[in-house]
């Protein structure tokens, strides 16, 4: 008989043992132990795979399945399909989680039977570090009303809510660092057709469907950073794949206008990664000069330029503003924004 509260999902694609131990070992320091783990290996080479398999064996209640290679979204999807608990959690393979995640989780659920979402803090740590694990008091959980469920939205769109963050930490919105019930994501899959942006989509529609929902203010999970974090993978595909993004936000919440400047701020962060990852790319073949002008050509496409406008513009943060002057309506945003990355005004 299957008696574990939680089932946490731990997709899988060619991650290093020392740190897929490193993960495991977070979950099993849990203070609460009604759980079992769900890896969804994502047609991880043979050496990673069979190392996937050997570490099992040091742990309690681990389940395996090797699947052929679809991107992390359907790893997700199908480890939703192998759940047992009633309660689902999804944590990367080289993250850590703080041993009170599963205990906090276990009082909310307690003190209010129909929650659906619980969501926690992140941070990111350089190494994990037990100094700021503990177990949240009473005053660090929330109920959230209407309003503050707007609140969220909008931070889960542009991450620039103060009410969500505090000290570092803040909600993320990657699937991580919260408990969910099965039942609601059974209703809500991951995207599988988006290479960008699917977690930030998957948790506006979760939220969506979603009438009860806490906010547990404490530290649940650790992104922690790699030697290679600052490495800016090169993605020939960035427009394409933010467009596809930015077109399925607008299409699931374009029609709030309270939302749109939010949007118009995701908007912006979509620019500075396409930046980053193509055009301002060691790998990119052409000059700068062709650079500038396929980027301009690119932002006055529909899905950057729908809400470019003053009415959202001055709803914006300052940094936001700044992001918009220089690469919406200077005609050389890239030589401007290669300049500000030479001083260190803007960073990679």
């Amino acid at each position: 008989m299957f008696d574990s509260q939680f089932s946490i999902i731990v997709p899988v694609y060619n991650t290093s043992a020392r740190l897929l131990k490193r993960c495991l070992e977070s979950i099993s320091l849990q203070t609460y132990s009604s759980y079992e783990i769900i890896i969804i290996d994502d047609g991880s080479k043979k050496i990673y795979a069979e190392e996937i398999d050997s570490l099992k064996n040091n742990y309690k209640n681990v389940f395996v399945y090797h699947i052929a290679h679809q991107g992390v979204s359907n790893a997700r999807n199908i480890g939703i399909s192998k759940a047992r608990g009633e309660y689902i959690i999804f944590v990367d393979s080289d993250d850590v989680l703080s041993k009170y995640m599963l205990e906090d989780a276990s009082v909310a659920i307690k003190n209010n039977k129909n929650v659906e979402i619980i969501y926690g803090y992140v941070k990111y740590e350089k190494l994990h570090a037990e100094m700021y694990e503990k177990k949240a008091d009473k005053e660090k959980f929330e109920m959230l009303s209407f309003v503050q469920k707007d609140k969220l939205l909008m931070h889960l769109i542009s991450i620039e809510c103060d009410e969500y963050r505090e000290n570092g930490a803040y909600i993320s919105r990657g699937p991580v660092a919260r408990v969910i019930n099965k039942s609601l994501l059974l209703k809500v899959n991951f995207d599988t057709t988006l290479k960008l942006g699917e977690d930030m989509i998957w948790n506006i529609e979760i939220l969506k469907n979603a009438h009860n929902i806490i906010v547990v203010k404490n530290i649940w999970y650790y992104y922690i950073k790699n030697d290679d974090s600052a490495t800016q993978r090169y993605r020939p595909d960035a427009f394409i794949e933010h467009c596809k993004m930015l077109d399925k936000l607008c299409e699931i919440i374009g029609d709030r206008i309270d939302l749109r400047a939010s949007i118009l701020s995701r908007t912006m962060e979509a620019l500075v990664a396409i930046l980053n990852s193509f055009y301002l790319h060691d790998n990119y073949p052409n000059s700068l000069k062709v650079a500038n002008v396929e980027f301009k050509k690119y932002t006055r496409m529909e899905s950057f330029s729908r809400f470019s406008s003053l009415e959202y513009f001055w709803k914006m943060t300052l940094k936001n503003k700044v992001k918009w002057i220089i690469l919406m309506k200077n005609p050389y945003p890239l030589y401007l924004y290669k300049f500000m990355l030479l001083l260190g005004i803007v960073k990679k």
